[in-house]
């Protein structure tokens, strides 16, 4: 403001100097000063008006900043303060006795009508699979007779836990089309049309070897003969009981139970000290 203040009492004097100068008639000086006051003046409230209107973009551009901050502050506490919102809880709790790396193949020679067009499809496609086979502990049933002492497991089968990998590779993937020209013979070659309609088959296929290998593909269920020999191994050893026999059942009946309800009243049972003192009376 001081600034400008001196801006005009700059301009006045110049004013009354034009003044002086149109007193002693002295026409062209005076026009020539009043022109320079007017040329000051104008060119300073043009600065000073663009000036204003920076300060006042800035000052919006500072005011919303400030607004995304506590908007920001106020989502980031909201966050901190904020609770589990848990859907779901599983108890997991998987016996995983060998993982597989491995691939596969899955081939497809297709012939079919697309629209008036024959179209053959030639496809081969290589699945790399880390998989890790065992069971889940939850699945097995227990049944404890006392008077033979033994323990009987059921539902001891293997089955697929989980994959640490999977990769798709497209070793082959053709799309071809049946031509029939006026002159030579029909042969079969690859479409610019068709090649949408190959990216399709393919991601397809794909899909549904993806479906399969989730559920266990038939290219490795020759895993799951070993693994349950070593899976008859480990659960003997894992629900060993000193003087009790661990017997492996083929199938459970309606006296075999639960894991979490067998062990959890199989403790207060009188048949596990029994057992136990029987065995040492034998051996003594």
């Amino acid at each position: 403001m001081a600034l400008k203040k001196k801006l005009y009492i700059f301009s006045a004097l110049i004013v009354g100097l034009a003044a002086i100068f149109l007193f002693v008639k002295n026409y062209f000086f005076a026009v020539l000063i009043a022109a320079l006051a007017v040329s000051l003046l104008t060119g300073w409230n043009r600065l000073w008006q663009f000036r204003q209107n920076e300060i006042q973009k800035l000052t919006r551009d500072m005011e919303a900043l400030s607004r995304q901050n506590a908007a920001l502050s106020e989502e980031i506490d909201e966050l901190r303060r904020r609770k589990w919102n848990v859907a779901d809880i599983r108890h997991i709790l998987d016996l995983g006795i060998m993982q597989i790396n491995t691939a596969f193949t899955r081939t497809w020679d297709k012939k079919f009508k697309h629209g008036k067009k024959e179209v053959y499809f030639i496809g081969a496609l290589k699945v790399h699979v880390s998989a890790r086979y065992g069971i889940d502990l939850k699945d097995l049933r227990f049944r404890y007779v006392p008077e033979q002492k033994k323990l009987f497991i059921a539902n001891l089968q293997p089955k697929l836990l989980a994959f640490n990998d999977i990769n798709y590779i497209w070793e082959i993937a053709e799309i071809l089309e049946y031509k029939k020209p006026f002159f030579g013979s029909n042969y079969w070659r690859k479409s610019k049309e068709l090649q949408e309609l190959g990216a399709q088959i393919k991601e397809e296929l794909r899909l549904r070897t993806h479906e399969e290998v989730k559920n266990g593909p038939e290219e490795m269920q020759w895993v799951l003969d070993p693994v349950k020999t070593h899976l008859i191994h480990t659960v003997k050893w894992l629900f060993h009981i000193p003087g009790i026999e661990v017997e492996i059942a083929d199938s459970a009946g309606e006296d075999y139970l639960p894991l979490e309800e067998f062990f959890t009243n199989f403790p207060s049972a009188s048949a596990l000290p029994q057992a136990t003192n029987d065995s040492s009376a034998e051996k003594a």
